[in-house]
């Protein structure tokens, strides 16, 4: 301890425990800032590490105070700095692998439902098919759904493959703008953000005379993608 000029008894740089350097106070800072940014970004089992291993450098760092001063700045100095470059490879690679899952397309095959999907015809009185999905789980730009367009009666002959057809999205009891379905590959559906659950109606729009087909889905996610 030193005197000051008023008389008051003031710290030395030599009273400090010789482990705080600028270095090492501003690796744990890193770290920290890193592991509670992750645990921000991240959710379940992710969030809880990276919180928990928040605290854990926390208390290291007190702790040490009062344990680990007898190590000298180069060892200190050595530490914080693979301190900081593991904690940013593991970092790094859990946001890395939050926004992965975040936008990655999600196939929701098995979910959909299809309702009044047989016997379809190019008749203006006729009712649509209805593929459901509810409810909406991750929150995408697209339905990407692949259709099959099977000839209801083949014994009457063929025409599924020349039939046209469109699908509409229903939000909230309004149609939006019809897309026509693709034969052989993913259809694009454009999703308003937010949408809780899916509402498509698909009709045939021209077929030969007396054509009936069927409809079932073959694949079906949710993407950011317009085109697969």
């Amino acid at each position: 301890m030193v005197e000051g000029a008023d008389g008051t008894e003031q710290g030395s740089a030599q009273d400090r425990p010789r482990w705080v350097t600028p270095t090492v106070v501003g690796g744990i800072v890193w770290m920290v800032a890193l592991l509670g940014y992750c645990a921000y970004l991240t959710t379940g089992i992710s969030q809880w590490v990276a919180a928990g291993t928040t605290l854990v450098v926390a208390a290291a760092a007190v702790v040490g105070q009062r344990r680990l001063p007898q190590l000298g700045h180069r060892h200190w100095k050595q530490i914080a700095v693979w301190l900081v470059i593991v904690d940013s490879v593991v970092t790094t690679g859990l946001i890395g692998w939050t926004m992965v899952q975040e936008y990655r397309a999600v196939d929701v095959t098995v979910r959909i439902g299809l309702e009044h999907a047989e016997g379809l015809a190019a008749d203006p009185t006729q009712g649509p098919a209805v593929l459901r999905l509810d409810p909406v789980n991750h929150d995408r730009r697209y339905l990407q759904v692949e259709f099959k367009v099977t000839d209801n009666d083949p014994a009457s002959g063929s025409c599924g493959s020349s039939a046209k057809l469109q699908a509409t999205l229903w939000v909230s009891g309004n149609p939006r703008d019809a897309v026509p379905v693709r034969h052989g590959e993913p259809t694009p559906v454009q999703l308003p953000p937010g949408l809780r659950s899916i509402e498509l109606h698909v009709k045939v729009t021209k077929a030969d005379m007396n054509c009936l087909v069927d409809l079932s889905v073959v694949s079906a996610k949710l993407t950011d993608k317009g085109n697969s």
